[in-house]
């Protein structure tokens, strides 16, 4: 009687134990139909029982019913409330569910009841990132390895996070351990070039995405990121053959028609890249990075009214992106034609440009601070004022410079004279003095041409060849053996011969606009290579004048009025780190009428 009383209560524990048993084994074998019967026949008769709930809500949550796989996650936690598996499950459905608070909660319960759970440590990880705690995702991660050394989800996640936070050489270094684990895993062979490429690793990123499209040769994204390769590594006919396979395969996807038009435009195709912009564009009408660069390309060709209509679309789809840099480019417009009012306007809706910190918008950041700072400059009506009184327009041509110029008025004892800017963003003189075509070429001949012959002109181009990352500079530090002075003789000669050309038969008073002395902050560079940079600029005005006077074109000298005596600015006339103010072109004019005239 004993030992009966005995194996009844043991019963009264642990009830269906055979039903239970078979419940497992059908789950485990994948006879889902089959568990899911028995674990609904279960959870009926004994309510109490946790394995039911648990397998049931898994069945569920296989199949995307997430609110009744809640439920059944919900019942085998209060049944089993010490069971941090109960726990992990229930968070691991809020977080599917996007109820992100939960699931925290719920992994951090499983957490305090097995701290060496790793694998609740690197879901929690995964709730903290969407929930932009982002440090506290990558510490969650890093416990989760601690944990568990060979754990390749958390691995794969650490890598990815810190790619998201642009900590590149720390993600590779994971997604390499995560590959040692896994070294077929795709999601780790791609990302793992994307952190090499962002480290402009290209050799090396190349290899990772060659090994990812033997495993997946149709992969369309795989394929557009190694054609992005290629063409950092200026091998733009590989990667157009690559663009091309991509659209072969998803010829209905923009991105290849984008990063192809990307293509050609750095090889100058401007025709060709606006026909693979204008395709991006029909297949995705918000495709606002096409839209971007066909306005650039409009703005090189002049299409300036298109251009507009462009950059108001871009402004209208992403305001606070792409939409940002086209009000910049908007309030650039309306200031060359001398609509102040609206280019404030516009300026205000870009404003936002300033917390845009990355290399992609710099251009734009450092023109809506120079147009900001020219606004302030009371230059309305002058142009009427000077034509009432006959006065001479000059035609200030050139790259941002030029923009101190626009609508500045000054006299000498016999003339009155006007200035009305037309820009060329970004042009350098090596753009102009060298065989090829590009768009720089095109708009300067098109400006050079439309304005009326025997014209005066100011030439402002050469301050971007001068600066500390662009231009000579960087010349030099690629070819350190390449002789300094030899290099601006020839930079400045070919841009020299280039206009004196152009210039024959048009006859313009041509005025070559000298560069302003560096205005650096000395804390943010090493001292050595921003000497470097006035020694550059010092010789380069030398040879600027020189060139100028001997081919019988005036000068127009910034650098001695900005000069503190060592090669560096005075701080007097300058408006920003990169370009001087209308006062100071106005002082210089001064200075210039004393000894020339025009």
């Amino acid at each position: 009687m004993t030992k009966k009383s005995t194996k009844m209560a043991k019963d009264e524990v642990i009830p269906f134990v055979k039903e239970q048993t078979q419940l497992l084994a059908y789950f485990q074998s994948g006879y889902y139909k089959e568990a899911e019967k028995l674990s609904f026949f279960l959870s009926k008769k004994s309510p109490m029982l946790d394995l039911p709930w648990k397998i049931r809500g898994a069945i569920l949550k296989q199949r995307g019913d997430l609110d009744e796989a809640l439920e059944c996650y919900k019942n085998s936690v209060l049944i089993a409330p010490k069971d941090p598996k109960n726990h992990f499950n229930l968070g691991n459905t809020f977080e599917e569910l996007d109820l992100l608070d939960q699931a925290e909660n719920s992994y951090n319960i499983a957490i305090d009841i097995m701290p060496s759970f790793a694998e609740a440590h690197c879901n929690l990880g995964l709730v903290k990132e969407r929930l932009l705690r982002l440090d506290e995702a990558e510490l969650s991660f890093k416990k989760s390895l601690k944990l568990r050394p060979n754990y390749f989800e958390a691995y794969i996640n650490l890598g990815l996070l810190l790619k998201r936070q642009k900590k590149f050489r720390e993600a590779e270094i994971i997604l390499r351990e995560a590959l040692i684990l896994q070294p077929s895993s795709l999601v780790a062979i791609r990302n793992l070039g994307h952190t090499l490429f962002n480290q402009e690793k290209f050799d090396e990123a190349k290899s990772e995405y060659i090994k990812y499209l033997k495993l997946d040769p149709n992969d369309y994204l795989a394929l557009c990121d190694l054609g992005t390769v290629l063409k950092s590594q200026k091998k733009f006919e590989n990667s157009k053959i690559i663009f091309e396979k991509a659209i072969s395969i998803e010829p209905n996807n923009s991105e290849a028609y984008f990063r192809l038009g990307n293509v050609l435009l750095s090889q100058e195709h401007l025709d060709m890249a606006e026909t693979y912009y204008r395709r991006a564009i029909s297949l995705n009408s918000n495709c606002v990075k096409s839209m971007t660069n066909l306005a650039i390309i409009l703005n090189y060709k002049n299409k300036n009214l298109e251009e507009q209509k462009i950059l108001e679309q871009i402004l209208k789809k992403d305001g606070q992106n792409y939409g940002l840099k086209a009000a910049v480019n908007i309030a650039i417009d309306k200031f060359l034609y001398s609509d102040f009012s609206a280019s404030k306007t516009y300026l205000m809706k870009s404003s936002n440009i300033k917390n845009k910190l990355t290399s992609e918008y710099k251009n734009e950041r450092i023109y809506e601070s120079l147009l900001t700072n020219l606004l302030k400059y009371d230059c309305k009506n002058q142009s009427a004022q000077i034509c009432a009184k006959g006065g001479k327009i000059i035609y200030c041509i050139g790259e941002s410079h030029t923009l101190s110029s626009h609508e500045l008025h000054f006299s000498s004892l016999e003339e009155n004279f006007f200035c009305k800017s037309r820009l060329i963003m970004g042009c350098k003189q090596w753009h102009l003095g060298n065989d090829k075509k590009n768009r720089y070429k095109l708009k300067f001949e098109e400006i050079f041409y439309q304005i009326p012959k025997e014209s005066l002109v100011l030439l402002s181009v050469g301050e971007i060849d001068c600066r500390i990352d662009e231009g000579i500079m960087r010349v030099i530090d690629n070819s350190p053996k390449i002789k300094m002075s030899k290099l601006i003789l020839k930079t400045v000669t070919n841009y020299i011969n280039y206009v004196t050309k152009l210039n024959k038969d048009r006859n313009h008073t041509v005025i070559i606009q000298g560069v302003p002395c560096p205005n650096i902050k000395f804390e943010k560079y090493n001292l050595v290579r921003i000497k470097q940079l006035a020694e550059v600029i010092k010789i380069f005005n030398r040879i600027l004048r020189k060139v100028s006077k001997q081919k019988k074109l005036k000068f127009l000298d910034l650098y001695h009025l900005t000069n503190d005596g060592e090669g560096f600015s005075n701080g007097l006339w300058h408006i920003d780190p990169y370009h001087i103010s209308q006062s100071g072109m106005l002082e210089a004019w001064h200075h210039f009428l004393l000894s020339e005239t025009i």
